[in-house]
């Protein structure tokens, strides 16, 4: 058998790219999330695990209370909601999408803060 350097390797013909269709389903996702809830609180999450994240989405899609938290490609949460006051979703969220920055999510839920909405953190 010969070395290493002289095996025989395939060359990949062409890079491959994640596409703009998975980064449409995003954006569509959460421009459909936020307008179906009426509140967005935006979460700073510092030091977090997978586990946490898991425990606390399957806590916000309890019967009683239906909320959905959005973590993660921070510029299509951006894109989706509008960067400026020109063209946002919903009036007021390009003031939120501002401080989108690192590790911060966005809670989308109907509870407000007088009916205990963020308690659970």
């Amino acid at each position: 058998m010969p070395p290493k350097s002289k095996r025989p390797f395939k060359v990949p013909g062409c890079k491959v790219m994640k596409g703009l269709s998975r980064n449409d389903k995003v954006i569509k996702k959460t421009r459909e999330v936020c307008t179906m809830h009426e509140y967005m609180y935006l979460l700073s999450i510092e030091n977090c695990t997978n586990t946490f994240l898991f425990g606390l989405r399957s806590h916000l899609r309890g019967s009683d209370n239906r909320s959905v938290l959005v973590y993660g490609n921070n510029k299509l949460q951006q894109v989706a909601l509008g960067k400026g006051p020109k063209n946002e979703l919903k009036e007021g969220v390009s003031r939120i999408l501002k401080q989108l920055k690192f590790e911060k999510a966005l809670l989308f839920t109907d509870l407000s803060d007088t009916q205990k909405g963020p308690e659970i953190f």
